[in-house]
């Protein structure tokens, strides 16, 4: 079979700038282009090189105390919230200390930041 001729066939379509299609282009463009820059400007940066983290523990006081009092004379006394230890430590004769707690949340988060015990002893025998 011979070929003779052959012609170059060649079809325009246009598109009015104000189309739906013309439009999701362009958001499409856009997106592709714009989207990632503002995607690693709101992660932190584009390469981190160093960063700090705070970590604030949950600490709980669970009102158990144990004290231990030593004297001038060398004597040592011990006295504990827990009835168990007082009863191992046969610190009956002591007369219960004062204790008073108090919790502090100064970044009004729920999560306490301060912890403060003040302990007073009124009868040392």
């Amino acid at each position: 079979m011979a070929f003779l001729y052959s012609e170059f066939f060649e079809k325009h379509y246009k598109v009015k700038l104000c189309s739906c299609i013309c439009l999701f282009w362009t958001v499409f463009a856009a997106c592709v282009i714009i989207l990632p820059y503002i995607l690693a400007y709101m992660s932190g940066g584009f390469w981190l090189k160093q960063d700090v983290y705070y970590e604030h523990p949950e600490v709980n006081f669970r009102n158990d105390l144990v004290l231990e009092f030593l004297d001038a004379s060398g004597r040592s006394t011990m006295y504990s919230t827990v009835k168990e230890i007082n009863d191992m430590a046969g610190s009956h004769q002591m007369a219960p200390p004062l204790i008073k707690m108090r919790r502090r949340d100064n970044g009004v988060n729920g999560q306490m930041e301060h912890l403060r015990i003040d302990i007073e002893v009124k009868g040392y025998p």
